[in-house]
């Protein structure tokens, strides 16, 4: 068998966590719970990844009257994912929700008073819990940039990359190495999401694209180098 890189990526900030044209407050911690059906799969309840996330940002300094604002924000993430059942299998899951996340990070935002709001960008470091064996456990540590979106608060759209190393520790990279059967901990991934939203009922329908990139693609099975699910989200 050849190589597996221990690559997730959690569902990303999207553009409706941008900041406000104001940015005189912080914003209030934000709940969001999804659940999202993965194509390509079984088709079976094992296809559908519930996720719930939460997110909170500070002002770091802001323009009122251009609409620009700096932030750092900060998130919690976590979903559930059916136990992988062969290799394909393996290297999707790894680029969905599904296992604890933190991230914390930095950001600009700009909004227009037409409603237009854009980050750009977006930084930040995410921290990641990653259980597969009995026996193992890889715990990531990844750095990530990107940009979002938003029109009127209706249309959504984002764009993230992370390069990040899959196992933490001399203990924990032996053990990932014996696991995947290859000398690779490094990894790189793209998540593109777009999603329509209803601003009466705050519920929206995405659609999201996940894939390895350069190196990484090829350490992983062919059919299980991108992820694509469409899903349904609702913000408290």
């Amino acid at each position: 068998m050849g190589s597996i890189v221990f690559l997730l990526a959690t569902r990303h900030t999207r553009a409706d966590d941008a900041p406000d044209a104001s940015g005189a407050n912080d914003r209030r911690p934000a709940v969001t719970a999804s659940l999202s059906y993965v194509f390509d799969r079984a088709t079976t309840w094992k296809s559908l990844v519930p996720d719930v996330s939460m997110s909170a940002d500070r002002s770091l300094g802001s323009d009122p009257a251009l609409g620009h604002r700096f932030f750092v924000h900060y998130g919690l993430d976590m979903g559930q994912v059916a136990r992988p059942r062969n290799r394909d299998d393996l290297a999707r899951s790894l680029l969905l929700p599904g296992a604890p996340s933190l991230v914390v990070g930095a950001a600009h935002g700009w909004s227009s008073a037409g409603g237009t709001r854009v980050t750009v960008p977006d930084v930040g470091l995410e921290a990641k819990v990653v259980p597969w064996r009995d026996d193992t456990t890889a715990y990531r540590v990844a750095l990530r940039g990107g940009a979002s979106f938003s029109s009127g608060g209706v249309f959504d759209a984002a764009i993230q990359l992370e390069r990040g190393v899959n196992a933490v520790g001399h203990r924990d990279r032996r053990r990932v190495l014996a696991a995947s059967g290859g000398p690779d901990l490094w990894a790189s991934d793209v998540s593109a999401t777009a999603g329509l939203r209803s601003i009466r009922h705050d519920v929206e329908v995405f659609g999201e694209l996940d894939a390895y990139l350069f190196d990484s693609k090829f350490h992983v099975p062919a059919r299980g180098r991108r992820a694509f699910s469409l899903g349904v989200g609702r913000s408290f």
